[in-house]
């Protein structure tokens, strides 16, 4: 993992604003932690530069050096940057996202509050077979495009 262990509380202090506390959910950061964050980067390559280039846009970000760093910004300024970094590293952005709701939603606290049986083999979480026959339709259409 190429993430120091700072760099990990300074993205991990931007968990609450993408999932705040409502009346009924807890803030990510009462359900995850940062090393749930590090698990993650250690154990699926696949978000680290990502998440790299996110914290380097915050870091650079001038609201971060003017009020004293990333652990000092407050609720808006941590929107503000969030929403800059959506229009610029649109990609980056949803991996950051994705990786804070793949944490938060997978723990089991989360689970009971929404609901959700995990246990793939009850009734409730079968799929009914696809019926072939809703495609009758659309199999006899003459194609719309032209052959080259």
């Amino acid at each position: 993992m190429d993430i120091r262990n700072s760099d990990l509380s300074n993205l991990f202090s931007f968990v609450d604003t993408v999932i705040p506390a409502d009346e009924n959910m807890p803030a990510a950061s009462e359900i995850i932690s940062e090393e749930d964050l590090k698990w993650i980067l250690e154990n699926n390559h696949k978000y680290i530069d990502s998440l790299n280039e996110c914290l380097s846009f915050i870091k650079k970000e001038p609201s971060t050096r003017v009020v004293g760093g990333i652990h000092e910004l407050n609720e808006d300024h941590r929107i503000e940057i969030l929403n800059l970094m959506q229009s610029v590293l649109p990609d980056q952005f949803n991996l950051f996202i994705e990786v804070i709701y793949l944490l938060y939603y997978s723990k089991e606290k989360v689970h009971e509050i929404i609901k959700w049986n995990t246990e793939e083999s009850n009734d409730e979480n079968k799929m009914d077979p696809f019926d072939e026959s809703i495609l009758e339709n659309v199999k006899k259409r003459e194609p719309f495009w032209k052959k080259v």
